[in-house]
Parts: structure tokens; C-alpha cells; sequence
């Protein structure tokens, strides 16, 4: 929103569906100057939930594991680690040391649960655990 172009607004283009009906009487462009982006922030500020930053110590599985091919050049490894929190299953990237990276690895392929504690950080849609100490339990 911040990135205007040279005239100061957003034009927004639709057409219609080739599969759906569609109604020619409703616009299909849309333009937004920049005295509209405080009321649009506005809006996104309230819908998008607002989050913290939290440590904590997370129980779950490791759901998919990365990191460089070659184990001789191995620095670190990174795990995607799902767990629950109030009812929802969340899902978070979080890179390890090459040790634990093979630890994760044993568990993921032995279907194990793990520990890991850290800062649950989110980013937009993504979510990581940074500072993690990792525990095969």
C-alpha cells in the first residue's frame, strides 16, 4: 500500500469468470488514492490478530526436515515442527544444530515426539522458534 505509483493510486482491475455467472453492471476497476491507505491500515490492524512474541516449551512431531545434501558440509538443519496450542495445530520452522538436526531426523523417521523450547515468533502467516533447545522424548 505504501508504494503508490507516480499519480498516487492503486487501481484494481477484475473481469469477470468464464465459468460463473457474472453481472456486467458491477465495476470491474477500482482506484484508491493515498488519503485512503490510513482508513485501509486501519481496517488490517483490527483483522489481523495482533502477536506476541512467546517463549515457551512446545510437545509435538516433527512434520519435514531440510537442510544442505552433502553431511559433509551440514552447519545446521532446518525442521518443521508442528504441536498444539489452544486447540489449534500450529505449524513452525525452526533450525537446529547438525546434532540435533540428526536427532530430529531419527525422531521424525521413528515417529517420536519431541521437545522444543524457545521464542515462538510470528511473521505475517509464518511462524519460527527462535533461540530452540531441542529434546527427543
Amino acid at each position: 500500500m505504501n508504494e503508490l505509483n507516480e499519480d498516487g493510486e492503486i487501481n484494481i482491475i477484475t473481469s469477470g469468470s468464464t465459468v460463473a455467472p457474472w453481472s456486467h453492471n458491477i465495476p470491474t476497476s477500482v482506484s484508491l488514492t493515498k488519503e485512503y491507505v490510513p482508513a485501509i491500515e486501519n481496517i488490517i490492524s483490527k483483522v489481523r490478530p495482533i502477536t506476541e512474541d512467546k517463549p515457551g516449551e512446545y510437545v509435538g512431531k516433527i512434520y519435514g526436515v531440510q537442510a544442505e545434501p552433502d553431511a559433509n558440509k551440514r552447519e545446521k538443519g532446518e525442521v518443521t515442527f508442528t504441536f498444539a496450542e489452544d486447540d489449534k495445530v500450529i505449524r513452525a520452522k525452526v533450525t537446529l544444530s547438525v546434532e540435533d538436526y540428526i536427532q530430529a531426523c531419527e525422531a521424525h523417521k521413528n515417529g517420536k515426539n519431541v521437545i522444543i523450547s524457545g521464542i515462538l515468533v510470528t511473521k505475517g502467516k509464518s511462524k519460527m522458534i527462535d533461540n530452540a533447545t531441542f529434546k527427543v522424548i
